[in-house]
């Protein structure tokens, strides 16, 4: 294994594409001969069995208050990789990615620009998404590299 470039992946989603994404990723980096850990939310289903998988416990609404996210982040630091790379770009993870961006290069991808409509109304659901979207601008702006999945995502950046 090449030591010198460990990379590690995370997500804050269980379910759907970023997982599959995620799995894909440290799929291409077996194979590359890479080495490699994958931070998964505790309870994601992973189908791929050869995927070295850690598991973390932060419940994603009480992530603005927790010292999880902290703990979290030095657990990834503690890993001595030579990139921390964010697979999503949802709260958990821009905030996650904030703390350890002056301490180890960081990459964050984009999937979609804006957020999926939702039936969620009310001040605490526009509290959230006001509050996400700054954490996100800080994200983008503190990281070293952003990868983008859509079209929309290159017309937006």
């Amino acid at each position: 294994m090449n030591k010198a470039k460990k990379i590690i992946l995370i997500t804050a989603n269980k379910t759907g594409g970023v997982v599959q994404f995620t799995e894909q990723l440290a799929e291409t980096l077996s194979e590359l001969n890479m080495e490699y850990v994958c931070y998964f939310p505790k309870g994601t289903q992973i189908s791929k069995s050869f995927i070295k998988t850690k598991y973390y416990s932060i419940n994603p609404f009480e992530c603005l208050l927790s010292k999880d996210v902290r703990l979290l982040c030095k657990q990834i630091l503690d890993e001595n990789g030579s990139i921390v790379w964010f697979t999503d770009s949802a709260l958990m993870s821009d905030m996650a990615l904030r703390k350890i961006c002056k301490k180890s290069k960081t990459m964050l991808t984009i999937h979609d620009p804006k957020p999926h409509p939702t039936n969620k109304t009310g001040i605490l659901h526009f509290l959230f998404e006001v509050y996400h979207s700054i954490c996100k601008s800080k994200a983008l702006a503190c990281s070293d590299a952003i990868t983008l999945l859509s079209s929309q995502s290159k017309e937006v950046f």
